[in-house]
């Protein structure tokens, strides 16, 4: 095993910890997020590489450890790199997000500035399309044993630390349908997903680089499984955020702070998310931490 480290810059308003607290990929295998230590831990293929990543804020940088197999003789920094600006949105431009919160009020203006800007990524866009599917009509609990499951030696390779990383599409594929049902424990999802295994083998990114976000909307509607609050989920983890994906924690939470039923939740969220326009979905995170903060007072 090889043990190496480097540093990125961190960008402006940049804090990790807030970042992973964003969004709840934090709480899916392969991420380990480490609450004390602030260290955010997964595994990912670099290549055809099985490798460790661990990834902490130090001062005014961030530091990016890996692990390898001694067998890998290329140097794989670069990929590494890459990888680790996709996973914590590095390249992403929150200068008009800054503005938006600003003009929506001081208190969401000073939550940006304090590091919640961002949200986690997976480490590549097939993980980020399978783990939304698996957030579709179930548990949380039952979401978090799908990745769990998938992130296994019958799917994946093991680490230099003996973790897995999500599996590849290809991996995947190579199982039936009724295999998939079973040792994914993904029910009804095992057609959609081994649709989707398809599709990104056909075309590793879905052909969404050069696509606008309408135009990337009705592309993940047009997958199995996937549905509005999907595309919805879909697009923010693509640095689109116009729209809000209406689930069962919206609804709850639109119900005890707004007081809004099930009926009315999508005309209200329009209205009420209005200045925001096309960061809908920053108001509404930042308005639930901003409830959050005030009940931990």
């Amino acid at each position: 095993m090889k043990q190496f480290k480097f540093y990125l810059k961190a960008p402006r308003f940049f804090c990790l910890d807030k970042l992973v607290m964003i969004h709840g990929w934090r709480e899916l295998s392969p991420f380990d997020y480490d609450l004390k230590t602030g260290e955010l831990y997964f595994a990912v293929y670099i290549g055809e590489n099985p490798v460790d990543i661990i990834i902490k804020n130090e001062k005014n940088c961030i530091s990016a450890e890996y692990f390898i197999f001694d067998l890998v003789e290329e140097n794989i920094e670069k990929e590494v790199s890459d990888c680790v600006s996709r996973v914590l949105c590095l390249d992403s431009d929150i200068s008009n997000l800054i503005l938006k919160a600003s003009k929506a009020g001081k208190e969401y203006g000073s939550l940006v500035e304090k590091g919640w800007n961002r949200p986690l990524r997976s480490a590549g866009l097939f993980e980020d399309f399978a783990k939304v599917l698996f957030t579709t009509n179930c548990s949380w609990h039952l979401t978090k044993k799908m990745c769990k499951m998938a992130c296994c030696e019958k799917f994946s390779d093991e680490t230099p630390l003996g973790k897995f990383p999500f599996p590849k599409p290809e991996r995947i594929n190579l199982f039936s349908e009724e295999e998939i049902k079973t040792d994914l424990s993904v029910g009804y999802r095992n057609k959609a997903l081994k649709f989707l295994c398809e599709k990104f083998i056909e075309k590793p990114d879905l052909g969404i680089t050069n696509l606008n976000s309408g135009e990337i909307y009705d592309l993940v509607l047009s997958l199995k499984g996937f549905g509005d609050y999907s595309a919805c989920h879909i697009m923010i983890l693509l640095d689109i955020f116009s729209k809000i994906p209406t689930d069962s924690v919206v609804v709850k939470y639109m119900k005890n702070n707004h007081g809004q039923d099930g009926k009315n939740i999508k005309d209200f969220i329009l209205r009420h998310y209005k200045v925001w326009g096309e960061y809908r979905w920053w108001g509404f995170k930042l308005e639930m931490v901003l409830f959050y903060l005030r009940n931990q007072t």
